[in-house]
């Protein structure tokens, strides 16, 4: 019979015999043993060998593992197509937008924001009922309560437009913010990134990523 360690190595290389980095294999090889647990509610090496639904399960985390590096792949074509066309897009504008964002999530209840992380990974929906352990429609809930949190923040519906028409710099009221509101708001994020020498194209990255992301990704749910 094998020991936790044993189980270990051999998922391991496993799954770096079909081509995963170390790192990458070890994230795996986590989730592997997360699943099975929540699932038999018993580690794998309680069996003499191992059963059908470990190595369905490491299949499983395989096969996804690839779907998200596809998905990478396609939204990394698709900022640089976009950094390309908007190469004269202001840093300054970019950090307030960034700081902005870091704001909006930060606002947001513990579930939410683990949610919209996993959105914004790529997972749909079931898989994100899978991987917090919840029900489909739970998670659908969260999506619709997600997308109201960011309309009332935002002033706009990502799923209608892709870019902001109201409420510009976001407003947990949902008021539209003065102008001498906007312009402190501004004066705060230079200082908080001033000194950043290879800021531009960070956060041109960044924000082309959250557009992407925002217009097709965040509420639509599969």
């Amino acid at each position: 019979m094998l020991n936790g360690d044993e189980w270990h190595i051999a998922l391991r290389d496993y799954f770096t015999h079909h081509a995963l980095k170390r790192e990458q294999a070890e994230e795996c090889v986590t989730q592997v043993f997360l699943r099975y647990h929540a699932k038999a509610d018993a580690p794998p090496w309680d069996a003499d060998t191992p059963p059908p639904l470990f190595w369905r399960l490491a299949r499983d985390v395989l096969c996804e593992h690839f779907r998200r590096q596809t998905r990478e792949k396609q939204r990394l074509e698709k900022l640089q197509c976009a950094l390309t066309c908007n190469a004269e897009t202001c840093v300054e504008t970019l950090a307030v937008d960034e700081l902005d964002a870091e704001r909006f999530a930060n606002s947001l209840p513990e579930r939410l924001r683990q949610v919209l992380e996993l959105r914004l990974q790529g997972y749909t929906c079931a898989q994100i009922a899978e991987q917090m352990s919840l029900s489909p429609g739970t998670v659908q809930a969260y999506l619709a309560e997600l997308r109201k949190k960011f309309v009332k923040y935002y002033g706009y519906d990502p799923t209608k437009s892709p870019s902001r028409d109201g409420n510009i710099y976001g407003s947990l009221s949902g008021a539209e913010a003065s102008a001498s509101h906007r312009e402190e708001e501004r004066q705060n994020a230079l200082e908080e990134v001033s000194g950043l020498d290879d800021g531009r194209s960070r956060l041109c990255m960044q924000r082309k990523e959250r557009e992407v992301e925002t217009s097709h990704l965040w509420w639509q749910q599969r």
